[in-house]
C-alpha cells in the first residue's frame, strides 16, 4: 500500500496494532490518496467549525463543503454525572462492569452493546437476553467479591496484552464469541453441541441464535 511514501504508516510494528483493533480501509483508498483526489490530516483533530472552514488542533484551517463526523469519538458518557461516573470507573478511568454490563455498585442499570468485537451486533442481541434474564430473576449471579474478581482478571489481562489500549475495558477481542458463550452459560442456554463445533470451522451464523428468545422467554414465563 505504499504506507511510508504516502505518510500513512502508522509508525508501530503490526503486533502492536492488531491486539485489540481491527483496522480496514474502503477500496481504493490508497489509490485515491496517491492519486492526490484524498488527502488525510493525520495525528489532529478538529477543534473548531464555522461557516465553510474547519480548524485543527495542527494549526491548519481547511476549507469545507460538507463535515462528516464518523472519524472517531472520546470516550465519555456525557448524560452521567461525575458521582456516577466514579462508581462504574476506576482511577484510569476503565469500567468495571461485570459481563461487560452491570456496575457492582449501581442498582437499577446496566450497559448493553457497549463492548467492542468481531461480532458486536450478536453480542449486543445476546446481552439483552441476558439482561432480561437478569431482571426476571432468571439466574443468580456470583458473589460481589467473585465478580470483583473476575473484572480485575479481565481488566489486567488485557492491560498486559494490549498496552492499555482497550477502549477502557469494553473491548472484547478476541473473545468475541467466548462472551456470548459465557453469557449464554449464565442463562443455561445452548445453541447445541453440532453448532458450537461447526464455529469452529465454519463463519459464525447470527440465525444459530435466533430461537433463543423462545426459549428464555418460556422458562421465565413457566
Amino acid at each position: 500500500f505504499k504506507l511510508k511514501k504516502l505518510n500513512l504508516h502508522p509508525n508501530n510494528g503490526l503486533e502492536t496494532i492488531v491486539r485489540s483493533t481491527v483496522s480496514l480501509a474502503s477500496d481504493g483508498f490508497f489509490d485515491k490518496v496517491e492519486a492526490g483526489s484524498l488527502k488525510v490530516e493525520r495525528d489532529t483533530e478538529i477543534v473548531s467549525m464555522s461557516a465553510g472552514k474547519v480548524k485543527l488542533a495542527n494549526g491548519k484551517e481547511l476549507s469545507a463543503d460538507y463535515v462528516i463526523c464518523g472519524t472517531g469519538f472520546h470516550q465519555r458518557i456525557p448524560f452521567m454525572d461525575d458521582k456516577l461516573v466514579s462508581q462504574i470507573t476506576d482511577d484510569r478511568g476503565n469500567f468495571r462492569l461485570y459481563r461487560q454490563m452491570l456496575p457492582l455498585n449501581l442498582k437499577n442499570l446496566a450497559f448493553n452493546g457497549y463492548n467492542s468485537s468481531f461480532f458486536s451486533q450478536l453480542n449486543a442481541e445476546i446481552g439483552a437476553l441476558w439482561i432480561a434474564a437478569y431482571l426476571a430473576n432468571g439466574f443468580t449471579l456470583p458473589s460481589k467479591t467473585e465478580q470483583l474478581a473476575h473484572i480485575d482478571k479481565r481488566l489486567a489481562w488485557m492491560e498486559k496484552r494490549t498496552e492499555f489500549k482497550h477502549s477502557k475495558g469494553t473491548n472484547i477481542i478476541p473473545f468475541s464469541i467466548h462472551n456470548v458463550d459465557e453469557l449464554l452459560d449464565d442463562m443455561q442456554l445452548s445453541v447445541g453441541k453440532f453448532v458450537r463445533f461447526n464455529e469452529w470451522l465454519l463463519p459464525i451464523n447470527p440465525k444459530n441464535y435466533a430461537k433463543l428468545y423462545k426459549k428464555l422467554h418460556k422458562r421465565i414465563a413457566a
